[in-house]
Parts: C-alpha cells; sequence; structure tokens
C-alpha cells in the first residue's frame, strides 16, 4: 500500500523532529511556534489481532473533524499544532486509521492535500518522557492553571466510546507514570461538572485554540474563550451527544 510506504519513510524523521522538541522542553524552553499535541492510540486502540472497524472509523472521525477545523483557523501568523499518534499498536492499524482519515478528508476537502501536522510516530510514551509532559484527563485531581499558558506537550487518549469509563485516562497516566490534569471547565462554563469527559475534538481544539490566544493575550481569559468555543463547536457538530454531567 501506498500509505504504508509513506508512513515507514517518514518514520525516522518525525522520531527526530519530536526527540528534538522533547529536549527543548526539558530545558524550559518553548520547544517552537508550534506546540504538540500527541495523541495516545494505545489507549483507544489497544493491540488486537484485528483492530475492531468501529473504534477506528470512531478515532478517525474525531481526529478529522479537528485537522478541518485546525487548519480552516491557523494563518502564518497562527500556525497549526504538530499532532502526533504515539502507541498505536502495529502498521495495519496505522494504515486503516490513516486510510479512514483520508477518505474522510477527500470526501469535504476535494483536491486539497492532507495536511501534514498530522503524523504517526512508533515511539510510545515510554519513550517520550519530557519534565512539562501532561496526561490530560477529566478524573485527575489537579486541574491546569488557567491563568498560565497551557504546557507544551499534551498527551489525549484516543478512547471514543458511547459510556463513561470513569478514571480509565487518569489510570492509563499512572501506568505511564506520565502526571495528569484536566481542564478548568469550571472556569469556562459554570453549570458543567468539573470532571465531564469531553470528545477528542473538542479536547483538541481547546488546546490548539488556547495555545493561538496566548500569543496575543495573557490570563484566565485564553482558557475560558478557548474551551467556551471548543463547547460550542461541539455542541454543532454533535448535537446528539449531550452532556454528561451538569452540576
Amino acid at each position: 500500500m501506498t500509505n504504508s510506504k509513506s508512513l515507514e519513510d517518514t518514520q525516522n524523521e518525525i522520531a527526530e523532529e519530536l526527540a528534538t522538541k522533547l529536549i527543548l522542553s526539558n530545558e524550559k524552553e518553548a520547544p517552537s511556534s508550534r506546540p504538540i499535541l500527541l495523541c495516545d492510540m494505545g489507549y483507544g486502540l489497544p493491540k488486537e489481532a484485528r483492530p475492531r472497524k468501529e473504534k477506528v472509523l470512531a478515532i478517525a472521525r474525531q481526529l478529522v473533524n479537528f485537522i478541518e477545523w485546525q487548519q480552516q483557523a491557523s494563518s502564518d501568523k497562527y500556525l497549526p499544532a504538530d499532532i502526533h499518534i504515539v502507541g498505536c499498536p502495529d502498521l495495519t492499524a496505522q494504515n486503516a486509521l490513516m486510510d479512514r482519515m483520508q477518505q474522510l478528508w477527500k470526501r469535504a476537502n476535494k483536491e486539497k492535500p492532507f495536511p501534514q501536522s498530522l503524523s504517526f510516530t512508533d515511539q510510545t510514551l515510554q519513550d517520550l518522557k519530557a519534565d512539562s509532559l501532561v496526561y490530560l484527563s477529566p478524573d485527575a485531581p489537579k486541574a491546569l492553571d488557567p491563568d498560565l499558558p497551557p504546557p507544551s506537550l499534551v498527551v489525549v487518549g484516543l478512547l471514543i466510546d458511547r459510556r463513561i469509563q470513569v478514571d480509565r485516562s487518569k489510570d492509563r497516566a499512572i501506568q505511564l507514570s506520565i502526571p495528569s490534569a484536566r481542564w478548568p471547565i469550571e472556569q469556562a462554563v459554570m453549570n458543567l461538572d468539573q470532571n465531564e469527559p469531553l470528545n477528542v475534538d473538542c479536547i483538541l481544539e481547546g488546546m490548539q485554540q488556547w495555545y493561538w490566544n496566548c500569543q496575543t493575550d495573557s490570563g484566565s481569559k485564553c482558557f475560558v474563550d478557548a474551551a467556551i468555543q471548543a463547547i460550542q463547536h461541539h455542541a454543532q457538530r454533535h448535537p446528539e451527544r449531550p452532556v454528561h454531567k451538569i452540576l
């Protein structure tokens, strides 16, 4: 397959680029004007002989929702964050996910090329340790500080489930020895429970917009505006999916 060849050919380049940014992050320097969003596929799609098609389709849809918005909202001044899918169980799963994402992208964007900001790496999260690395979880005991810029390296678990699985992402972070944190969502939406599990596309958009907002402003408004926007877009994309926890 063409996709498998291209994935293999770019693997080393991706790993080297990511390693450089992780080293800079450990040195407490800004890694670049393009932060890194790590998507943990080993969480939502653990190694299986035959990955369930419905999981692949759901993950692909969420990622394409995000990158479509990201490409439309980015500009020469506001560059898109790099998205690296890590922990992918095998090349078959990578190809299945990429094939589906490209199908969805082409259906909506015709001849516009698939974004280069999204890529796979065969490195695991155990390999990608950095001082600033944070695993996002709605069940984390601590929240990110809305008055500060967001961490430049965050992990979002690619879990797409119809039923809430309490503590699953927090337990995943503990298993990987990575600090976890939740969004301070109560700062943005007053009637929403602070532990509300949000969709992958919503979290990714919120993080991206938070980064962009911090380039021109500071303080909690950067987070609040980003979170409100992401939740509004979530409601537009998923009108059938209500929030789970309302105060």
